[in-house]
């Protein structure tokens, strides 16, 4: 079974505000696209 820590997503939700009063930065994008960047490449890749 494949079980990976997600950082990207970790800052994302972690720096993002439950309320509206703080929209996401640079930083939250950042992380959260090199994530979904990397996880595609790893469904890519032939097993």
């Amino acid at each position: 079974m494949f079980c990976a820590h997600d950082p990207g997503l970790a800052v994302f939700l972690a720096e993002t505000a439950p309320d509206d009063s703080r929209a996401p930065g640079r930083l939250e994008w950042a992380a959260f696209s090199v994530t979904a960047l990397l996880a595609l490449l790893v469904l890519c890749v032939p097993s």
